[in-house]
């Protein structure tokens, strides 16, 4: 919205005028104070009492047009600031949010033991914490998941599914080691501090 080429003058277009009289000031009011594509003479007229000339000379001689237009703009610009501070405070209060749940699920990760998890828990524990990795990265996220020797997962996976109970869990342990590093590195918890068993 382009702001209308008004005299310059110490106060704003759409408050009164100094050669601006006090009834047709308030008739002024009513005008600008209508939705834009409603504002009318003849509603002023009617609404006032007055004579339709009556009104449309004060719209003509203080310019109500070009007036209504400026308040329009700045009502715009009062609207887009509160609209800009609204989404400003969205966003702090929901990092907020998430950095209270973050470190919330942190701790839980922190406290799991790893001989109590399935395959399943503990392989998609992995998947999403190398997804994070890579994310904070900037890394493409839609890679294969390999294992050690670099086979595909799920041939890791067959392998897992042969092994004796004692190597899996020996196996499992090692996955959410390597997942607790990545999460206590991350939180920025150092490994000299971990005392915990098998930490």
């Amino acid at each position: 919205m382009t702001q209308p080429d008004l005299p310059t003058d110490d106060r704003h277009p759409w408050e009164r005028q100094p050669a601006e009289g006090h009834r047709a000031f308030e008739a002024f009011v009513l005008y600008r104070d209508m939705e834009p594509g409603e504002r009318s003479q003849r509603k002023v007229a009617e609404a006032l009492g007055k004579s339709g000339a009556l009104v449309s000379r004060w719209s003509s001689t203080h310019r109500w047009v070009d007036r209504a237009a400026s308040w329009d703009v700045e009502q715009d610009r009062k609207w887009r600031a509160d609209m800009s501070r609204r989404r400003r405070r969205a966003t702090e209060r929901h990092l907020g949010i998430a950095q209270v749940a973050q470190q919330k699920i942190t701790q839980r990760l922190l406290d799991i033991d790893p001989k109590k998890l399935t395959v399943a828990e503990a392989t998609r524990l992995l998947e999403v914490a190398v997804r994070i990795e890579r994310d904070a990265l900037g890394e493409p996220t839609r890679h294969e998941v390999s294992g050690p020797g670099g086979d595909p997962l799920q041939v890791q996976l067959a392998e897992f599914t042969s092994m004796d109970s004692q190597r899996r869990r020996l196996v499992i342990a090692e996955m959410v080691s390597a997942v607790r590093r990545r999460v206590e590195a991350a939180s920025g918890v150092s490994d000299d501090d971990d005392d915990r068993p098998g930490g």
